[in-house]
């Protein structure tokens, strides 16, 4: 059964509003993870809400200034008016300052993840000549070598290769970022719930964590597949190998 999808026209282009699962494009990515961290953000605060006086305090807080007469069309309990309206801040605040590519960042899982198994083969395969200094260039102008020799073959609206491997490849990325913004909420919540004694939920949460680092280790490995897999189509075509050979060619 095919994903149900409700869709917008962005330049020209469909983007689904509610990519739960599969994702086409990089602007479906960044809406499948909104609604996923928004969603752990709601398990987030509901249980700091039971734990935590200053959470308890603010959702009261919020709770007052909303209009009694107007919880009546709400389609959830009153109660839980503060719990969606700071989650809906956290995912909004996850969103605009791409949570997933500041964690990316710090652990530095793109920049280790695109040298190593994508711009390094790549040279190799192309037949680019390579010496120590041109290796240590690759990463110096990992950004722009991955523009020339990758995603300008690899676009998930206009790719070069087969359609279907980009956008499998895109899908399994998404739910890697999804699982690393749930990680990073759940740890940060369990840490809060710890600071006030709440060891119980606290390890339920960790174990969460746990569990949550397995299926990254899973998406992690499916990604090097993937991305062996696009090497090769790139390369397939005379054309695009010397291409990307030259780029290497001239560092």
């Amino acid at each position: 059964m095919s994903e149900p999808q409700v869709a917008i026209s962005l330049g020209g282009a469909k983007v689904s509003l509610f990519p739960i699962f599969s994702v086409s494009n990089y602007r479906e990515m960044l809406t499948k993870l909104a609604w996923y961290t928004f969603g752990v953000a709601i398990v987030c605060i509901f249980t700091l809400s039971h734990f935590a006086p200053p959470i308890k305090k603010l959702i009261a807080l919020i709770e007052n200034l909303f209009p009694r007469e107007a919880a009546e069309v709400l389609p959830f309990p009153a109660s839980l008016l503060g719990v969606f309206t700071l989650a809906i801040g956290v995912g909004l605040i996850a969103h605009a300052i791409r949570l997933h590519d500041r964690l990316s960042d710090l652990f530095r899982i793109r920049k280790e993840f695109d040298v190593h198994y994508i711009l390094y083969p790549l040279a190799l395969a192309s037949g680019a000549t390579l010496s120590i200094t041109r290796l240590h260039e690759v990463k110096q102008q990992r950004k722009r070598l991955m523009g020339s020799t990758f995603y300008a073959y690899v676009s998930s609206t206009k790719p070069e290769i087969d359609s279907h491997t980009v956008i499998q490849a895109l899908t399994n990325w998404s739910w890697y970022w999804v699982c690393l913004e749930a990680t990073t909420l759940l740890t940060l919540t369990a840490l809060v719930l710890a600071i006030y004694g709440a060891w119980l939920a606290s390890t339920c949460l960790l174990l969460g964590c746990t569990m949550l680092l397995l299926f990254m280790r899973f998406f992690r490995l499916q990604s090097a597949d993937y991305a062996a897999t696009e090497v090769e189509q790139v390369l397939r075509d005379d054309t695009r190998r010397a291409a990307v050979a030259a780029e290497f060619n001239a560092l």
